[in-house]
């Protein structure tokens, strides 16, 4: 402590403190989480700033730079203000040393400034432009559940109140360290509601389903959004307009911590199978008499609502003696506002060699029902399939056709054929059949495809990019029975859409990690021209205030369609 005294006076003595040269902070107390207002002010005409080092806070904006000019009884007076958003880094009481400037052929700097972070919020009272955001815009996430166990989903909802002019919205990417998560779409329909006694303009601006991974007291870690809010002057222009202040803000969103339980140990199977949720188990058989050679598909369904992202399908015992093709995934699960539902499906086809009665073992599928507390075992029923038919034709390699099923040569959806010849069967001489040739004909093919794509004449990453780019016009063009419609807000979100769609696909973006700030990074990294990036997040960022404040009109839409489609396509050649 007494070496970082010596350090501010030996600082302090290469300057001259003015009263010319001030700084003035929104809060002398801040939240660790909070964020506030430094600015540094000069009455008079400067040059040469320099801010002091911020060592114990993050720059958040700044330095934003303003200057004015006004004549006060017949004398021209003008001051210059450097402006800074900080954030605190700790807890504790820190000491922010001067700033300095060249003022008349001097170095002049501020006084040093004290500035408390403790824990939690603190009030704003003052009527800065700054403190008045702070009061008329928060950031508040809830969650559906305030204790879960592991494994199970907890939905997280983050609702923007406000009560002034909104734009260029910017959330900043988050950890959500011991979770999986998984972003869904909100609904950012503004609607009135109240928050802490008082009415606000309301938004949803991000839903995220989470599920937790280790038992204990979870703390998630506090989203924040960066924005522009426009304050109210009280000051008139020449047209008698009240005038606005642009302030640069970030709302950060209160602390939240989720109590995850251990699953209990009680009645745990041994072969648990991770579920957590409410379920149920159905196993079909398509037929159960089949002749030799023919298929059946034999499909394994959980339905139901929990982690089905998260689990595997139960596993099948089948007879050594039967034919059985790697299953089909037919997986159909949504993830939105209430959770995670639908079901995970697996098809088997099966192919019996050999008469007989063949039986199927039951299908085992347990999991845990966080509502009920219990574990819950469920087993299907047992199952026959009888194959009859010409033993004889196990000798042949005979392809008989059957109704609805195909063989899935490529593991896609083409089953096992049958083919019959009005009684003749074709001998099993492989060299002479038409799959011998089938497979020759595809090794050809796949050989000249290589060989074009070494040789530039094909290059499949041009052909999946302009897949990319065909899906991005297609779906700008779409837009445009919204706009024929007048359906403005919906047109502009639905642009706004499919500019992050393009960048999501073709840099092979997360959807949960888009943000203006990855895709900045993510079109720097691929060497994107600055003038395309930046027109790129201006646009995005001026369709994020459509979401608050919709624009009107078709010249002014039309110009966005064309704006977003010129974009597109720039970037796609420049890539």
């Amino acid at each position: 402590m007494r070496q970082y005294i010596f350090s501010v006076l030996f600082f302090l003595t290469h300057i001259v403190l003015s009263q010319n040269f001030e700084v003035n902070v929104s809060q002398k107390k801040i939240g660790l989480h909070e964020t506030f207002e430094i600015s540094f002010t000069l009455n008079g005409s400067g040059k040469s700033f320099s801010p002091p080092p911020f060592s114990n806070f993050q720059i958040v904006r700044g330095p934003n730079k303003s200057s004015s000019t006004s004549i006060i009884n017949g004398s021209l007076t003008q001051e210059l203000t450097y402006t800074y958003v900080l954030k605190p880094k700790k807890i504790g009481v820190f000491t922010i040393l001067p700033a300095t400037i060249k003022y008349k052929g001097n170095v002049i700097g501020t006084k040093p400034t004290t500035i408390q972070v403790q824990k939690g919020s603190t009030p704003k009272k003052s009527n800065s432009p700054y403190d008045i955001v702070s009061r008329k815009i928060h950031l508040n996430v809830t969650s559906n559940k305030s204790v879960c166990y592991v494994g199970e989903p907890v939905v997280l909802t983050y609702v923007l109140y406000f009560n002034l002019n909104i734009g260029s919205l910017s959330p900043n990417s988050i950890k959500y360290t011991n979770f999986w998560a998984n972003e869904i779409d909100a609904n950012n329909d503004t609607k009135k509601q109240t928050f802490k006694g008082e009415s606000y303009n309301a938004a949803i601006i991000k839903q995220v389903v989470l599920t937790p991974q280790l038992s204990g007291i979870q703390t998630v870690e506090p989203l924040s959004i960066n924005l522009v809010a426009s304050v109210p002057t009280g000051r008139r222009d020449f047209f008698n307009m009240i005038t606005s202040q642009n302030i640069d803000y970030t709302v950060v969103a209160n602390n939240l911590s989720i109590t995850v339980l251990d699953l209990p140990k009680e009645g745990r199977p041994d072969n648990f199978s991770g579920a957590i949720g409410d379920f149920d188990l159905s196993v079909n058989l398509d037929r159960d008499s089949i002749d030799i050679n023919e298929s059946v598909t034999f499909t394994v369904k959980i339905k139901g609502k929990g982690n089905l992202n998260l689990i595997n399908s139960p596993k099948v015992n089948f007879d050594k003696q039967l034919e059985v093709f790697e299953p089909k995934n037919a997986d159909k699960i949504k993830i939105n506002q209430t959770g995670i539902q639908g079901y995970k499906k697996e098809e088997y086809l099966i192919v019996p060699r050999h008469k007989g009665v063949y039986n199927l073992q039951p299908v085992k599928f347990n999991f845990f029902n966080p509502k009920t507390k219990r574990y819950v075992s469920v087993l299907s029923q047992d199952m026959k399939i009888k194959v009859g038919g010409d033993q004889q034709a196990t000798d042949s390699y005979t392809l008989q056709t059957i109704n609805k099923e195909q063989v899935d040569l490529l593991n896609e959806d083409i089953k096992f054929i049958k083919t019959t010849y009005s009684g003749v069967s074709v001998k099993s001489n492989f060299n002479n059949s038409l799959f011998f040739y089938l497979l020759i004909f595809i090794a050809i093919l796949i050989v000249i495809l290589v060989f074009l794509n070494q040789n530039k004449f094909i290059d499949f990453n041009i052909l999946f990019d302009k897949t990319i780019l065909n899906e991005s016009v297609e779906k700008l063009q779409e837009t445009q029975s919204l706009l024929k419609q007048k359906k403005y807000q919906e047109f502009q979100s639905s642009i706004l859409n499919v500019l992050f769609l393009y960048v999501s696909k073709k840099f092979s973006i997360n959807k949960a990690n888009l943000s203006v700030g990855t895709i900045e990074n993510e079109l720097i990294k691929n060497e994107v021209p600055e003038n395309l990036i930046s027109d790129y997040l201006d646009l995005i960022k001026y369709l994020e205030r459509c979401k608050y404040s919709s624009y009107d009109g078709d010249k002014i839409n039309k110009d966005l369609y064309a704006r977003a489609l010129d974009l597109i396509n720039k970037i796609d050649v420049k890539k």
